[in-house]
């Protein structure tokens, strides 16, 4: 399971490689928006980390004053099992 350290570390890194903008990078200026895919496994055995995420993501933005704040979608792929689980809902 993926913990807060983890999830914040990957968040920065998104950032990070926003602000070096090396031409040719995955991630640089010339991306405008971005999509934060939660997969693997079962996402939703987790639904706390994938709050965090989305919360630190925006709280990230907000700080940063970051375009992404009005350009992102969350993304999460997965089996369905635990949708009608209390905690998902």
């Amino acid at each position: 399971m993926m913990d807060e350290e983890v999830a914040r570390k990957g968040i920065d890194l998104l950032f990070k490689m926003y602000d070096e903008n090396k031409e040719g990078a995955y991630i640089n200026h010339h991306t405008h928006g971005i999509i934060i895919e939660l997969i693997g496994g079962e996402p939703f055995m987790n639904v706390e980390i994938m709050d965090f995420i989305a919360s630190y993501f925006i709280n990230k933005c907000v700080e940063l004053n970051h375009e992404w704040l009005t350009n992102f979608k969350l993304s999460i792929s997965s089996n369905g099992i635990l949708y009608f689980d209390k905690k998902v809902q």
